[in-house]
């Protein structure tokens, strides 16, 4: 009963049941991340993308500064932002490794339609099936749909072996 009065457009025939904690959730990447650069840009730091790493400069262990594809950086503080090329990374620099083991998943992005507004749809929560299936806004437009999948870490993985995702259906430029 609870389920279906916050969320009228929930099909609670089709549910066995359901939770919901307020304090649970989901993290939206682009609101993240975009808060996370902007404050490092307020702070007077640099946020360099697609700069490929090249060599550092490193005294008594810490990083002093980096030789990048788009030229030379000096700083206080490096923060390894580079997700699932961090071990490679730390490798080339010759620092600790830390444990992380880049896993591919899929993920589908599908328009919300007129359905439901996008105020409501932005009250989703995040939905995960017993299948493993789940579902959370994107944006005002967007679902985001992914599949709980067994995989195996891949350290070693290089951007070429990722699975080519065509321009126009990608979650940077386009709607599946």
């Amino acid at each position: 009963e609870e389920l279906a009065r916050r969320f009228p457009w929930v099909d609670t025939n089709a549910c066995v049941g359901g939770s919901f904690c307020p304090t649970d959730g989901f993290l939206l990447p682009a609101v993240i991340y975009q808060e996370g650069a902007r404050c490092i840009r307020e702070l007077g730091g640099n946020l360099l993308q697609y700069a490929h790493v090249q060599s550092a400069k490193i005294e008594g262990g810490v990083v002093r500064s980096l030789l990048t594809s788009k030229g030379e950086f000096s700083a206080d503080l490096v923060i390894n932002c580079t997700n699932a090329w961090t071990q490679q990374l730390m490798r080339q620099l010759g620092q600790p490794v830390l444990p992380i083991a880049p896993r591919k998943r899929y993920l589908w992005f599908l328009q919300r339609g007129d359905s439901m507004t996008a105020e409501d749809f932005m009250t989703m929560p995040l939905v995960v099936s017993p299948g493993g299936v789940y579902c959370r806004p994107e944006n005002e437009g967007s679902l985001l749909m992914g599949w709980a999948h067994v995989a195996d870490g891949e350290p070693w993985f290089s951007y070429e072996d990722q699975d080519e995702v065509k321009s126009g259906f990608s979650h940077n430029s386009g709607i599946d």
